[in-house]
């Protein structure tokens, strides 16, 4: 679908529609694509969480680190987003999907549509968040027609991210779908629509300050 530059949502829609006060997938994926490329979060992550792993899995750390390093090509980087790694981890390999630009992210976009792996739409996300208009426009067209209900809620966090206001009107239409469907994970994921509505509607002025203050909880 086009983006809808002259929506606007119900007068009363934040009225009836107020976020539950809980963490939702939203939040944490807003978290990590502000801190890709936060120094001061790699350095937290260190000294605050990994100092405390054991050596087992220090040693798996280091394991994965030497694997996304040595991986080679879109098709290597792609398929690593399938595996749990560590969440500095999946940072690193995040950021060398960026680097491959223009080479790794139409063919990402097109696993994204069909896929249904949390971990791998999770990491989707988390690099297309620094890639170029070009492929966040795509996105914007086609996030609707993703297969999988979860890959769809989170591309709302990507679009509230970089802040597409044209999406508002999609984005509404999923929260409504979502909330309407009487099944308990469409709920759930409204919730994250409904955090990337808030966002992109700039309801949330003090979020960055808000998810510092929990990400000791949520990263330990």
């Amino acid at each position: 679908m086009s983006e809808n530059q002259e929506f606007s949502l119900p007068e009363d829609f934040f009225d009836r529609n107020p976020m539950s006060g809980k963490t939702t997938s939203g939040h944490l994926s807003y978290f990590q694509m502000w801190t890709l490329y936060e120094p001061d979060f790699d350095n937290w992550i260190d000294d605050e969480v990994v100092s405390n792993f054991d050596e087992q899995r220090k040693n798996t750390l280091l394991e994965e680190r030497a694997v996304i390093e040595s991986l080679n090509g879109p098709e290597e980087i792609i398929n690593y987003m399938r595996k749990p790694i560590e969440i500095s981890n999946r940072n690193l390999l995040c950021r060398r999907a960026v680097e491959m630009g223009e080479d790794l992210f139409p063919l990402l976009i097109d696993r994204l549509s069909k896929n249904g792996w949390d971990l791998f739409i999770e990491c989707a996300m988390l690099s297309l968040s620094r890639a170029e208009d070009i492929y966040i426009d795509r996105v914007a067209e086609e996030f609707l027609s993703f297969r999988n209900a979860y890959a769809r809620a989170a591309a709302t966090v990507l679009l509230a991210f970089r802040e597409r206001n044209g999406s508002l009107q999609d984005l509404y239409s999923l929260y409504l779908d979502l909330r309407s469907s009487g099944d308990e994970e469409d709920y759930d994921l409204s919730e994250t629509v409904l955090f990337s509505i808030y966002l992109l509607s700039g309801r949330l002025k003090n979020l960055q300050e808000d998810l510092s203050s929990m990400i000791g909880d949520v990263f330990k």
